[in-house]
């Protein structure tokens, strides 16, 4: 028994997944090891797993199941169709892929979920992953009330590396401070990059992510980045144009 991180109720808590399993579908191999990759140090090392990252101690069956999969469902498996699926309605256009007619809530809160759910797990692969504890419990209400945040509030891009140097390594979520005057985390899976900005509605956001951060007019844009390269140099190059 414990307390629900989602329902805030005692229950019988189980295995419940941090990261969904189609996010690790580009990355197992038929015995399920995973390739790792600190980016920082350029260490690499294989570790085996089952089917991604469990965390015994966030959340009740009811929630895991009914809420996050059942009344979810329709975000996961949006969210699955969009980033991981022959989504259709997108434009090539250099380097940047934009996608259209995205359903904004659906995969604004199934994005936003992973980000939740790292902060409330303790698991190592997380420990990076620490959000203050009022926008914690603003996400979980979020989540669990189906609150749908303007694109301003915690926006979100992605980034995907185009000659897939990336390809089959995790690097473990890490937090970045002071970007163009906005903190957040940056998740990495299997050559896609997911930024997450931890900003209020208030606060103004640079114009290079206001062109490619998920829209509530239902426009996505991709950046596809050159051999392995980082947010950081998306940053850079930004930072240099503007001096």
């Amino acid at each position: 028994m414990g307390i629900c991180k989602l329902c805030l109720l005692e229950k019988k808590l189980i295995n419940a997944h941090i990261i969904p399993n189609f996010m690790y579908r580009g990355i197992k191999e038929k015995n399920y090891v995973f390739y790792n990759k600190d980016l920082e140090t350029g260490k690499s090392w294989t570790q085996p797993k089952e089917t991604g990252v469990f965390d015994s101690n966030i959340l009740c069956g009811d929630c895991d199941n009914r809420i996050i999969e059942h009344k979810y469902e329709k975000y996961e498996k949006y969210g699955k169709t969009v980033l991981f699926d022959d989504y259709t309605d997108t434009q090539n256009i250099g380097d940047f892929t934009i996608c259209r007619n995205i359903d904004y809530p659906k995969l604004k809160l199934f994005l936003l979920s992973i980000l939740w759910r790292a902060s409330i797990s303790r698991r190592p692969m997380f420990n990076g992953v620490k959000l203050e504890k009022k926008l914690e419990e603003r996400l979980r209400r979020v989540i669990y009330q189906s609150i749908v945040p303007k694109e301003s509030e915690y926006a979100i891009m992605m980034f995907i590396d185009r000659n897939q140097v990336l390809k089959k390594f995790i690097d473990k979520p890490r937090y970045f401070p002071n970007v163009m005057g906005l903190n957040g985390y940056i998740f990495i899976f299997d050559s896609v990059q997911y930024i997450f900005f931890l900003n209020s509605t208030e606060v103004n956001i640079p114009k290079p992510f206001r062109e490619i951060m998920l829209k509530e007019c239902g426009e996505f844009t991709y950046l596809h980045l050159k051999d392995g390269h980082l947010f950081k140099d998306f940053i850079s190059r930004n930072q240099r144009a503007n001096i």
